[in-house]
């Protein structure tokens, strides 16, 4: 009973690895583009921070100089805003959050192009893990590595501008906040703002590419990463923990002054509720599947 506990393991560990190692080898090449036009973005925020100072400085009839320099914090939360409750009106048009879209339809992307090719070929895969249950596990265990692996550049590139002035902090400057953002971030503690800029989007995005691993078994992948886009892009209309988008809108946090109604433990429940179903889901019909012939 031992040594079959022992080989189970054994199996479990060499399907992971594969997937785990399999997925890095076909998206570092995403993740160095990634990499790059995040530092094009950060460099243009930092730019315009100065700008915005030195015109302000003018105004004021004071010559040259900047009063405050950026933080890490500050472009994350740059970063990762999102946007807050957008209420349809003559006097306020619908505005697009470009870099927030950018960022989470990337993700997406990597995590599509993850799962294309790590359930387009099943064969060997499948004579490695040695059961359905380890092969299903080690398929959504690789699609949030992906997930992570996103995050962790994102977050390298904002450590990287540290030896250009930006101070190696995640406080919210709140000298800084009128030059890009409106919300009042101000009265949220650095634990929450924490959850709502850091621990909360990653946890949503995790729960999302697991949706979209099990898609990626009834449709194609285009479609699929077409009805992720389609979740994201609905989430920015609509202001509700059950749709799972609004987990990657920090702007909406109930946690902020600004009366947002996204409370970080309801949206929480909802990303385990949505990973559970969907893993379970995918459990079944990879059992009902002939992976040695559906290549």
């Amino acid at each position: 009973m031992k040594h079959t506990g022992t080989k189970h393991r054994a199996a479990f560990h060499n399907i992971v690895g594969h997937d785990l190692r399999y997925a890095m080898l076909v998206s570092w090449g995403k993740y160095i583009v990634l990499f790059l036009i995040t530092v094009l973005i950060i460099m243009q925020f930092l730019k315009s921070i100065q700008f915005g100072q030195t015109s302000m400085l003018k105004r004021n009839g004071i010559a040259g100089g900047v009063l405050y320099s950026a933080s890490v914090g500050d472009i994350t939360a740059y970063l990762f805003q999102g946007m807050e409750v957008y209420i349809p009106s003559p006097g306020n048009p619908f505005q697009l959050p470009i870099i927030w879209t950018f960022l989470n339809l990337m993700f997406a992307y990597i995590a599509g192009d993850v799962n294309a090719n790590l359930l387009g070929s099943r064969y060997m895969e499948f004579i490695l893990a040695q059961d359905k249950s380890r092969w299903w596990a080690g398929k959504c265990l690789a699609t949030v590595q992906s997930v992570l692996l996103g995050y962790l550049t994102v977050y390298l590139c904002t450590w990287c501008a540290v030896p250009f002035g930006v101070r190696p902090t995640y406080a919210v400057s709140a000298k800084l906040l009128p030059f890009w953002c409106k919300a009042p971030l101000t009265k949220c503690t650095p634990a929450q703002l924490t959850i709502i800029f850091l621990l909360l989007p990653i946890f949503t995005s995790v729960s999302i590419s697991i949706l979209q691993t099990v898609l990626a078994l009834y449709v194609k992948p285009v479609m699929g990463y077409a009805i992720i886009a389609a979740i994201l892009v609905a989430s920015l209309f609509y202001c509700s923990f059950l749709l799972p988008g609004n987990g990657l809108l920090p702007l909406r946090s109930a946690f902020l002054q600004s009366g947002g109604n996204i409370v970080p433990w309801q949206m929480c429940v909802t990303d385990f509720v949505l990973i559970a179903a969907c893993y379970i889901i995918g459990a079944g019909k990879i059992h009902r599947m002939d992976l040695l012939s559906e290549t």
